[in-house]
């Protein structure tokens, strides 16, 4: 009889690493299957499945670019503030009492059903799926403004309430064919995401001097200090940033993956990418004569796109093996290229301005295996190193040769303070180095209970680099020339740790898997300085404490078997 498995899988993957260990290391071809398609060799020959995987997710409230925050200040997203009385104010405190609750998370939930059938032309795997992302920020409070009128300070109550709210879709197809060729495995993956957008929605409601102001104007990047004085406040201790700019983007991506083992010593995977997006732009117009109301503009003549195409090989050596002890390196390469262009909606033609970032990747990562009675261990050191070449270029009217210049930088000028995320510079580069490990265990117990571990550290170092400019022709020249004007050297260091233990359990024809994951903790120290092509105008250090990037989660695989091997 078919062997038929009904899989239930409430998964949360934590810290994204490239080469994840768990998929290009690992002994359980449940999980490598996502490096290597060949590795459905070894799932059941037959077999339907169903796979559910929810995630809670940080935000900050940007519809457009989701990761997105104003500065990596902001660490939290969930914030309850009950503000202390003014220095020095002699006064009854519930005259200025002051308060702000700010929650902000991204749910995702991924669903698909698939099955696997084996022919005598090969084994095949087919899936489909769908992935929903809620997003949802809601603000609440009262703020405390303070002005100077007269030598005498006086405090100004603003109550407030705002909420931001956006959706995504993604309908996912995959396939998946695995065959030996001359007794060595061999898989191909072909996969197709649809990604579509809703339209965000949101209000802000506040009380200012006694006047009552409801506007649909989104905010994001809540914070227990003033940033960009939505209220109209210089000094107040709860504020935020208008969206005035947003994009709705649609469009699809396609993953083509090919892997191949030889003699058990080799494991190789090839992957290519291609993303295209475009996304309808929307800006904040006021109506004629208020300072707050108004809607947003859908843009007539342009349009964003966005573009990714990558390519990445890996393969797993084994170098050394001792009984049931397995040892090797992963050798990891990666070339991506990312372009963020601006576009006519209305005829074909050149991008009129674009952001451009090529990145080279390269890791080494030792690892062992060691199979045990009735379990396994595997570990895995990660060295990461990259380097990302960014620039950002328009096309620009030449009066000398009196027709139009293609990748001309930006003209740019910076902050005088730490770099917000919507700065722009002209061009710059990353260096990035990331170390660490993670291990995982399955150890038996008592006949079909076993324990699981796993565990996972994480140290990364970026160094980025930005000029900042103006692009001119200069006398006797024909084309436009960069002038640097400013240089931003931003140094950052984090600490990445998560973990988790959970059970393996089987009763007859039920095999489950019960993980708890613990939070995904990080620690980021960073430093900045600007300087002119003179001398060093800002230099400023700062640590923050630990914080959380996602809560704790729970993971959970029923395996339900129906009839023989």
């Amino acid at each position: 009889m078919k062997k038929i498995l009904f899989l239930f899988m409430f998964v949360i993957w934590g810290i994204k690493i490239l080469a994840n260990p768990s998929f290009t290391i690992g002994s359980n071809y449940y999980l490598t299957v996502f490096a290597y398609p060949h590795e459905i060799l070894k799932w059941p020959k037959s077999a339907v499945f169903f796979y559910f995987n929810p995630q809670t997710l940080p935000w900050q409230g940007d519809v457009t670019n989701i990761m997105n925050r104003p500065s990596e200040s902001y660490v939290s997203n969930y914030q309850v503030v009950e503000f202390a009385p003014p220095y020095g104010y002699s006064g009854n405190p519930d005259d200025v009492r002051s308060w702000m609750e700010v929650a902000a998370y991204a749910y995702k939930k991924n669903y698909s059903i698939g099955g696997i059938y084996n022919t005598r032309f090969g084994k095949i795997l087919a899936e489909i799926g769908n992935s929903a992302l809620n997003m949802q920020l809601k603000a609440e409070g009262t703020g405390r403004a303070s002005e100077d009128i007269n030598g005498v300070t006086q405090y100004r109550l603003i109550p407030f309430k705002g909420e931001t709210n956006a959706q995504q879709r993604n309908l996912n197809l995959k396939l998946i064919y695995a065959n030996y060729i001359f007794d060595n495995p061999l898989g191909i993956k072909f996969s197709y995401v649809n990604k579509s957008s809703r339209r965000p929605t949101g209000h802000l409601s506040f009380t200012k001097e006694g006047e009552s102001i409801n506007t649909s104007h989104l905010t994001w990047g809540w914070a227990t200090f003033g940033c960009s004085h939505i209220f109209g406040y210089s000094h107040i201790n709860a504020d935020a940033f208008f969206q005035n700019r947003y994009s709705v983007f649609n469009g699809n991506q396609m993953d083509i993956q090919l892997s191949y083992e030889f003699n058990g010593n080799y494991k190789t995977g090839i992957r290519y990418r291609r993303k295209r997006e475009d996304g309808e732009n929307y800006s904040w117009k006021y109506n004629d004569g208020s300072d707050y109301l108004g809607d947003y503009k859908n843009d007539e003549y342009w349009k964003d796109e966005n573009t990714v195409d990558l390519i990445r090989g890996y393969s797993k050596v084994r170098f050394w093996r001792a009984g049931d002890l397995d040892a090797g390196v992963l050798f990891f390469v990666q070339h991506a290229k990312y372009a963020a262009n601006e576009v006519n909606k209305l005829i074909e033609s050149d991008p009129a301005s674009e952001q451009n970032k090529s990145e080279f990747i390269i890791e080494t990562n030792p690892f062992i295996n060691y199979q045990f009675n009735g379990g396994y261990t595997d570990f895995g050191i990660l060295m990461e190193l990259s380097y990302t070449g960014m620039s950002n270029t328009s096309t620009r009217w030449n009066n000398a040769s009196k027709s139009d210049q293609k990748d001309v930088l930006w003209s740019t000028s910076p902050y005088n303070g730490w770099s917000p995320s919507w700065e722009n510079f002209s061009k710059g580069s990353e260096l990035f180095f990331a170390t660490g490990f993670e291990s995982y265990s399955s150890i038996s117990v008592y006949k079909r209970l076993s324990l699981l571990l796993q565990l996972t550290i994480l140290r990364k170092f970026t160094h980025t680099t930005k000029f900042y400019g103006e692009s001119q022709i200069p006398d006797g020249n024909n084309s436009f020339k960069f002038i640097q004007s400013h240089k931003r050297n931003n140094y950052k260091s984090e600490t990445w740790m998560t973990a988790s233990f959970g059970i393996s359990y089987g009763l007859g024809p039920v095999q489950m898997f019960l993980t708890l994951q613990t939070p995904l903790a990080y620690l980021i120290k960073q430093k900045t300085n600007l300087s002119d092509t003179n001398q060093k105008l800002f230099e400023h250090e700062k640590m923050n404490t630990w914080q959380v990037q996602e809560p704790t989660t729970m993971k959970l695989l029923l395996v339900y078997s129906l009839g023989g091997n």
